[in-house]
């Protein structure tokens, strides 16, 4: 928030009673929210609609009110928020950001792309001239205006001081990389792939006088620009609600099979190159899922939400701690790295058969703060010391599910007593080995966008 920022009475009895206000008296804040975010709101009109009508401008604000109450849920249901010092305000703010960035992609059909530009060009002729990627090299960028200019400046047979330095700076910034530092003296960029030339392009600066102290970071020029949105070859495939996705069960075996491919020759690649194992384990976790239940597999990987998201990760994650507790690799899983440990912890049944995550263990890290997640399940007990295990019917990270509507758990009334016994995790699927699900995820994510593969295509009927 600016310095000079003045928070309302709303946000000022938000940020104190967060965690002892209900849902209903939250809805009721509504009105006094939006009056809050009123400016925001307008600025955000026009940012997306250009000129907004009537139309758009009721469209929007339900949309906005919409997304304040998901947010309330979510951020309650993470206990690191509930302390005072925290911002609801804050949190909501980020969110519209994030919500005006979508509705633009929609709207318009266009979505800015960050590119980088040539800082040679910049420099001298003020251009925005975008550079392009080597084809044998994987971090090294050049500019063809630059080259074009490098051979006109090289065809002439006699050049004053000013174009030979022009030359030499481009010929500098020919396959350059795109992380670098700062010079200590013109401030500008220098490649990190040319600091071992020892010296800087633009003002000719003596960089290794200073190859015992550290440089300070300078990111690279770029720019942002907008392109259309193709949906056809876009990365994440998106529809708009799973009733509007009628799925071809036929095409799916079609598919599956190169997915399938897919997954063996990155297997291959992480035991060739040898790879973490947790990639590895986790490309195979994949395979037998998609192998056991390919329409759930299939659904999760084009984005159709037939299963909860978060329920078909924790299938995953727990086809992954399976292999890897199969393959011998430790005695214990313990010994391994993808847990933060053993804990017991109690917690209570809801009416519903629920029980709660309640770890004790706080996890602290870059992208989250908050209580550890259910790695794996060792063991649950009544307060009277008796086995529930056979009558789990599932568990995910957050919660676990107990078959109430039997005899034999007559005993076991609502809000009764349990004790856990699990492995933890970090709380936040980038962290950990959580992230090798993600990464291997978003790698078939891309393989079938690149590959054309289509969920609702029909198979061609036979002649």
């Amino acid at each position: 928030m600016p310095k000079n920022y003045n928070h309302s009475k709303t946000e000022q009895y938000l940020d104190k009673n967060i965690g002892n206000i209900s849902i209903e008296e939250f809805k009721s804040l509504i009105p006094d929210i939006m009056y809050d975010f009123d400016k925001f709101i307008e600025r955000s009109l026009v940012l997306i609609y250009s000129n907004p009508n009537e139309l758009n401008r009721l469209a929007y604000k339900n949309l906005v009110q919409e997304k304040f109450i998901k947010c309330f849920s979510t951020y309650t249901n993470n206990k690191y928020n509930l302390d005072p010092s925290r911002c609801f305000y804050a949190y909501l703010t980020s969110t519209l950001y994030n919500l005006n960035s979508n509705e633009k992609k929609s709207y318009t059909g266009k979505e800015q792309h960050q590119i980088y530009i040539c800082p040679v060009c910049k420099d001298i002729n003020n251009r925005k001239e975008e550079l392009k990627k080597e084809d044998n090299s994987i971090a090294l960028w050049s500019c063809e205006y630059c080259r074009s200019e490098i051979q006109r400046l090289k065809s002439y047979k006699c050049i004053t001081k000013e174009l030979e330095q022009e030359l030499f700076i481009r010929q500098y910034f020919d396959n350059h990389s795109s992380s670098g530092y700062e010079c200590p003296k013109c401030k500008k960029y220098v490649p990190k792939n040319k600091q071992y030339i020892g010296y800087c392009g633009f003002c000719g600066y003596w960089i290794d006088n200073h190859k015992h102290t550290k440089l300070k970071r300078k990111n690279h020029p770029i720019t942002k620009i907008d392109k259309e949105i193709n949906n056809e070859h876009s990365e994440y495939i998106k529809y708009e609600s799973k009733t509007e996705c009628n799925i071809d069960h036929s095409h799916i075996l079609i598919n599956k099979s190169k997915i399938i491919s897919e997954i063996d020759k990155q297997i291959r690649i992480c035991t060739n190159r040898n790879l973490s194992y947790k990639k590895r384990m986790m490309y195979q976790a994949f395979k037998d899922i998609l192998v056991q239940d390919p329409v759930q597999m299939m659904s999760y990987l084009y984005g159709v939400k037939i299963l909860g998201e978060g329920a078909f990760q924790s299938r995953i994650w727990q086809r992954f701690v399976k292999i890897v507790e199969e393959s011998g690799m430790f005695y214990d899983l313990l010994d391994s790295d993808i847990f933060l440990g053993k804990e017991y912890w109690s917690s209570y049944v809801s009416k519903t058969g629920i029980v709660q995550n309640n770890t004790k263990t706080t996890f602290f890290g870059k992208k989250k703060k908050g209580s550890a997640y259910i790695g794996k399940l060792i063991s649950i007990t009544d307060d009277k010391g008796n086995d529930l295990m056979q009558y789990v019917e599932s568990y995910q990270m957050s919660r676990i599910r107990i078959r109430m509507k039997l005899n034999h758990l007559s005993h076991l009334i609502p809000l009764s007593a349990v004790n856990v016994e699990s492995l933890s995790i970090p709380p936040h699927y980038e962290t950990g080995a959580m992230i090798h699900l993600q990464r291997c995820r978003k790698h078939l994510v891309k393989f079938i966008s690149k590959s054309k593969l289509k969920l609702q295509e029909k198979l061609p009927e036979k002649l």
